[in-house]
């Protein structure tokens, strides 16, 4: 089955919610993005391959790299996105991130999750 919208978000909360004030800050208009597009979905979701990059708008050139990006590389996920039907999944959400801010994780300065 594929992971449904919900999962999605909450994946992206997971990942939010490690991140600094500060790291948050500069994504804080992206996250809104991201999550408007998973909550958006058509309710059959979408299918691959779909990869996006959301960010701030106005960034400082040394914060450029600080995204979110959602990828669905294969079979179709975000299922359910039909706002009205939203149930809480309670499976495991596999979460990756990549953000470098400060002592932070290698990998760029976006913020990712795969399905």
């Amino acid at each position: 089955m594929p992971p449904p919208a919900l999962e999605a978000v909450a994946g992206l909360a997971t990942i939010w919610s490690t991140m600094t004030p500060r790291e948050q800050k500069t994504r804080d208009q992206a996250y809104s993005k991201a999550n408007k597009y998973l909550l958006d979905a058509a309710p059959e979701g979408v299918d691959a391959p779909i990869s996006l990059t959301f960010q701030n708008t106005n960034l400082k050139s040394s914060e450029r790299d600080h995204r979110i990006e959602i990828e669905v590389i294969k079979g179709r996920a975000f299922v359910g996105s039909d706002k009205g039907s939203l149930q809480p999944a309670p499976r495991e959400v596999s979460a990756r991130e990549g953000y470098e801010e400060g002592g932070g994780k290698s990998g760029g300065g976006g913020a990712s999750s795969s399905w």
